[in-house]
């Protein structure tokens, strides 16, 4: 390994390691769906990017990107969309749709 120092702890020589500086800005949305998929799907990809410290440069980098795509741009209108008519609706309507009556009601 390149410019890692080491200290003596008893008999042994262990690394001096530091973890990589965290960013100060946030990864947003994109980023976080990029990073959840990162360390569910590829584990081992996460484990080199978060050891290497680019996993979070990286996922700032998608988030910047996806709100400069066309598609990314809908899908968020689409998103908050579903959010607005979400909170719209009446604590009875989601206490019926999370009881799954409604689904019975369809076949009746």
């Amino acid at each position: 390994m390149e410019n890692v120092s080491y200290h003596r702890e008893g008999d042994y020589l262990l690394p001096n390691l530091l973890p990589p500086p965290v960013l100060d800005k946030s990864v947003g949305i994109w980023g976080q769906r990029l990073l959840f998929h990162i360390k569910e799907h590829r584990k081992c990809e996460h484990a080199t990017m978060l050891l290497r410290g680019t996993l979070y440069q990286h996922a700032t980098e998608v988030n910047e990107m996806g709100f400069c795509n066309e598609v990314f741009a809908t899908l968020d209108k689409v998103v908050d969309r579903l959010c607005d008519t979400i909170c719209a609706l009446s604590t009875e309507t989601i206490h019926s749709i999370t009881a799954r009556s409604w689904i019975i009601s369809c076949f009746n």
